[in-house]
């Protein structure tokens, strides 16, 4: 029998309660299509629920059974009871048209200095980070500090989560820890290159804890 040796610095019981958060996220958005009530995982409380529509796509894509203005959850803002955590969560792909955000591959400038990501990954980036860094502001109006934001992501959640994190560290300064599960590659060299220099991030392939790997 062989077994994986975790890195130094990576935290598995943080990977498996971001783990289960990011279930938490999918069960948002069945809770949504149902007409049924969602609530956040106990031991949490919800700062922000992160929303997307996608009107890029209306002149491209009407015969689409969801109409891209259609505001759909995609994850929320969260601090954990009892201490000076804070997580953003994004889920993965299951509309339609979130499809067509995994294939719109064209390059496009992030940020400066931070190379190129991709359309659609930008598409959507950018409708959630205002709402991240509202909903992080608002925790800093509260006296509390962002030492300790953790973000994650499953699939496409996981490319948004990289972007997040580095527009998190552009626009405030703090420096997110990244756990993300089967995540696409999210920008070119560059932005790589900018993002393990700036951050802290693990990317795992799979959910299973006992699947861990550094690469």
């Amino acid at each position: 029998m062989s077994y994986y040796t975790l890195p130094p610095g990576f935290d598995l019981v943080r990977a498996e309660e971001l783990g289960n958060l990011l279930d938490n996220a999918y069960d948002q958005y069945n809770k949504f299509t149902q007409g049924q009530p969602w609530t956040i995982l106990s031991g949490y409380t919800l700062v922000a629920i992160l929303e997307a529509t996608e009107p890029w796509k209306l002149s491209h894509f009407p015969w689409f059974p969801v109409h891209p203005l259609q505001s759909v959850p995609f994850g929320f803002v969260a601090t954990k009871d009892g201490s000076l955590d804070v997580y953003v969560i994004l889920r993965g792909t299951i509309t339609p048209l979130e499809w067509l955000d995994d294939f719109t591959i064209q390059p496009i400038p992030f940020a400066p200095g931070w190379g190129n990501t991709t359309q659609g990954f930008n598409n959507l980036h950018t409708q959630f980070s205002p709402e991240i860094i509202a909903a992080l502001k608002t925790l800093q109006a509260t006296g509390r500090t962002l030492n300790n934001i953790y973000v994650t992501g499953h699939s496409l959640g996981a490319a948004l989560a990289h972007l997040a994190a580095a527009g998190i560290y552009i626009e405030l300064g703090a420096k997110p820890t990244s756990y993300t599960y089967c995540g696409p590659r999210t920008g070119d060299p560059d932005f790589a290159d900018a993002h393990t220099q700036a951050l802290v991030t693990w990317r795992m392939p799979a959910r299973a804890p006992a699947r861990v790997m550094t690469s």
